[in-house]
């Protein structure tokens, strides 16, 4: 009897297969299993069978089977593939990140995924009319869509039912109405027999919109998230390649779910960081979804009331109603106009030193209270207070391991929002043992003060910190209940919260973050401040929004004012054609880090005086320098980053350079690498 063989890879960052002999030759394509690999055991998925050895060497036997079915199918092992291309990771690490990890699955939990398949299947194929009736059993709508709704509508539905690979950004104002295009679309795709996926940024801040897809979708919706237990996230995962739900849900590694027959993937609030993953392979979220429906002639809608500089430019670029030779199959909708209610009216108030909340706003909150109405409240500043400044030497407590201030919380501990490291209590200054000083209102602050200045009212706040100790979901739905009659917290806040009661919406410390050393700061604050002023005002009651700064004349703070999105992008576009950032160029950044800052510095030195050769009329190469965060988790962090006009002249460049340069970091250092960075800090 012949043996058969397998290829395998692993989550390492190794950029091969390895051959096995699979003895029970039972192994499928997709299979999740054990081998022994350099004195240990390591978990492996096949990629490939065939009767003959690749190689004359001497041949381990597979391990044991973890899961009895593929947990990937042979189209996400060619999107790991392409994965591996794009960012330069190995398939195995590429591939290990698109299923949930089935660690400690009982024999049991086995038995029952296989016993729910086949009932759920029995009780489709008992339901002979299932696929022509779908559209039936959708529950009826307790409103029609307006004109500019129903014309997207119409748009993306052709586009599914032609099978047309095509990008729609639907550019509208909060409150718009874009999650009903989103429903419908997924509506027309289930006629069609096709299967969608919706991603967002954060689950538990849109339980809103789970609500309404679960009563309208049922069992053919899936949950993808981490917040989920491993067991029901496997459960789930593993009803999607069985073909069991047609409907995914999700935050970003959701965008890998092996669907079937794929029709369209949505992505709420593209606009969103959460979208880039933060560790290897650092990809794009948005990327994968484009090349998706580029694989299986499927419709990708992104939708935001801040869209992107980058796609907003695109989008309406290379509109195919406007531009006959577009290179890409572009559709730029608008809304411009709320579904229910209109803008509220933002005012600008100066920050007043020594004074958490300005008198202006302070009223503002009384009167809301008064009227019974609700008021949101935010301060993207984690805490209590931000700063402990030495009184002699004016030192500010930094963490050990990073280049940021310890922040003070309400329970007396001093933290790293970085690392996470805790000092208990200092008593003096580190650097000369003068006394410290505390400075500064974080909103563990703003809420301590609210309570003691409003007794009556019902205050809570989610931010991190509250998020680990309560439950999210249900502090929401308290909110959207009207048992809360304020609701503060950090950017959190900002998303997904969407309730006829909220007529009062304040931001403190509005312009923190525009002096970041990012190109990207001001298109940051700008969306935030645009995302949480749409908070206010949604029901027949007019919202009122005050923005509380240190600059109120700062030119993006007055933008806000007027909710301008058109005149930002204008000038932000203009701004970055000149200093040549993307669009106009595409950015690579490149990143040693080391606990020895020499070696850092050095070792930068020499990628940077490597990759200088290569520089082209239209490239540019800035550093190397200290990153802004110069220390992260113990670790010197030191950068540089190019702009070029081709990426992929680069990947080249890369996968012949970048592997004899990490042979020489050894242990010593670590390098990063990142296609366009999010963030630069």
């Amino acid at each position: 009897m012949f043996n058969q063989y397998i290829e395998v890879v692993l989550s390492l960052p190794i950029d091969q297969s390895y051959t096995y002999i699979d003895t029970s030759a039972s192994l499928q394509v997709g299979s999740l299993i054990e081998v022994p690999f350099r004195n240990r055991i390591e978990r492996a998925v096949v990629i490939q069978k065939h009767s003959q050895p690749l190689a004359d060497i001497e041949i381990k036997e597979a391990g044991q089977l973890l899961i009895d079915d593929p947990v990937v199918t042979v189209d996400q092992i060619e999107l790991a593939q392409w994965i591996s291309n794009q960012y330069l990771c190995s398939v195995g690490e590429a591939l290990f990140k698109m299923f949930p990890s089935p660690q400690n699955l009982s024999q049991k939990t086995k038995l029952e995924l296989r016993k729910r398949g086949i009932e759920t299947e029995r009780n489709r194929q008992n339901d002979s009319n299932w696929q022509m009736n779908i559209g039936q059993k959708l529950p009826n709508r307790d409103f029609e869509l307006n004109n500019d709704q129903a014309d997207i509508l119409k748009i993306i539905e052709t586009e599914i039912s032609q099978h047309k690979s095509s990008i729609h950004l639907i550019h509208g104002i909060t409150g718009s109405g874009k999650t009903e295009i989103y429903i419908r679309s997924i509506e027309k795709a289930l006629t069609e027999n096709k299967s969608s996926i919706l991603l967002v940024p954060e689950i538990s801040l849109t339980v809103q919109t789970i609500d309404r897809l679960q009563s309208v979708f049922g069992s053919e919706l899936a949950l993808l998230h981490s917040g989920r237990r491993p067991k029901d996230r496997f459960i789930s995962y593993n009803n999607i390649i069985e073909g069991h739900c047609r409907v995914v849900v999700g935050t970003r590694s959701a965008v890998f779910a092996p669907v079937k027959n794929l029709g369209v993937i949505i992505l709420d609030e593209e606009h969103d960081s959460s979208y880039r993953e933060n560790s290897n392979p650092r990809y794009d979220a948005r990327k994968i979804a484009e090349e998706r429906c580029i694989r299986h002639s499927a419709v990708l809608v992104l939708g935001s009331a801040t869209p992107r500089v980058e796609l907003r430019y695109s989008a309406e670029k290379y509109d195919v109603r406007k531009n006959n030779n577009s290179k890409s199959r572009f559709f730029y909708h608008r809304l411009p106009e709320r579904a229910k209610g209109i803008l509220a009216e933002v005012e600008l108030i100066p920050q007043q030193n020594q004074v958490e909340i300005s008198r202006n706003l302070l009223l503002a909150i009384e009167e809301n209270f008064a009227a019974k109405n609700q008021t949101v409240l935010l301060l993207n500043r984690r805490g209590y207070q931000p700063y402990l400044v030495c009184r002699s030497c004016r030192s500010m407590l930094q963490c050990k391991n990073c280049s940021v201030a310890m922040t003070l919380h309400r329970d007396g501990r001093l933290l790293c929002h970085q690392c996470g490291f805790v000092y208990r209590s200092i008593p003096a200054c580190l650097e000369c043992g003068g006394s410290l000083k505390k400075e500064g209102a974080a909103v563990q602050k703003i809420e301590e003060y609210l309570s003691i200045r409003f007794p009556t009212m019902r205050i809570e706040r989610l931010d991190t910190d509250a998020a680990a100790k309560v439950n999210v979901e249900s502090v929401l739905q308290r909110f959207l209940n009207g048992e809360i009659d304020l609701l503060t917290g950090t950017q959190m806040i900002a998303k997904g919260l969407d309730s006829h009661r909220v007529t009062l919406v304040g931001v403190l410390q509005a312009d923190r973050g525009l002096s970041f050393p990012d190109f990207r700061a001001n298109e940051r604050v700008f969306s935030l401040l645009m995302q949480v002023a749409g908070r206010a005002g949604r029901g027949e009651s007019k919202g009122k929004v005050y923005f509380e700064a240190l600059n109120i004349n700062h030119p993006i703070l007055q933008l806000a004012k007027t909710q301008n999105y058109e005149e930002f992008f204008a000038q932000e576009i203009e701004e970055r054609k000149e200093n040549g950032y993307p669009p106009f160029r595409r950015l690579v950044r490149l990143l040693i880090r080391s606990k020895q800052e020499e070696k850092a510095n050095h070792f930068i030195e020499i990628l940077a005086k490597l990759l200088t050769v290569y520089l082209a009329d239209l490239d540019e190469l800035l550093g190397p320098a200290p990153a802004p965060l110069t220390k992260l988790h113990n670790s010197y962090r030191y950068h540089i980053i190019i702009k070029t006009t081709s990426l992929q002249k680069w990947r080249t460049i890369f996968r012949k350079e970048l592997p004899k340069f990490k042979a020489l970091l050894t242990d010593k250092a670590y390098l990063e690498l990142e296609f366009d960075p999010l963030d630069m800090l």
